[in-house]
């Protein structure tokens, strides 16, 4: 038997699967078909196992706090200028994380380049200069913009526009 929706060739009485699902017409009686089995479950008439399909949902959408701006009086503001340079000169020994008040990065990097280019014969020293060429790259990108304590370090736009205003 010829499907007539798609042309492909079907055992008498069987549907076919092309888009219309319809099916042909029989000239002698036919079993009546058993219902479909409930996902997720072992169906003994075709030997096989129907996975329940995954859920689907959407992951929740990651929430962006911008940096405070609201200084406290006497809070000594970061400048992003000077983390660069700290990075770039004194970077492996974690210095411009210390500046940002990253106490525990920077104690990493001090400990990593020291004890650990002692043990290691250099190579974690090599490991903290990747490390460093990183946090300069998100330094650069403004991908930092937050020291330690959550408030935002100023770029040297903002430090010319804050030295002319004085």
């Amino acid at each position: 038997m010829i499907c007539p929706n798609c042309g492909k060739e079907i055992a008498e009485g069987e549907v076919c699967s092309c888009m219309q699902n319809t099916e042909m017409p029989v000239n002698e009686a036919v079993a009546p078909e058993a219902e479909p089995d409930q996902a997720g479950y072992y169906n003994g008439a075709d030997q096989g196992y129907y996975e329940q399909p995954a859920p689907v949902y959407a992951p929740p959408a990651p929430v962006y706090m911008p940096a405070r701006t609201d200084y406290p009086e006497g809070y000594k503001i970061k400048k992003k200028y000077v983390a660069i340079i700290l990075a770039y000169t004194l970077g492996v020994y974690g210095i411009h994380n210390f500046y940002l008040g990253e106490k525990t990065k920077g104690l990493i990097q001090v400990l990593l380049s020291t004890v650990g280019a002692i043990l290691t014969l250099g190579l974690s020293f090599f490991a903290v200069q990747i490390w460093v060429i990183v946090e300069m790259v998100t330094l650069f990108t403004e991908s930092t913009d937050r020291d330690a304590n959550g408030f935002k370090i100023m770029t040297m736009e903002e430090a010319i526009a804050r030295e002319i205003k004085k």
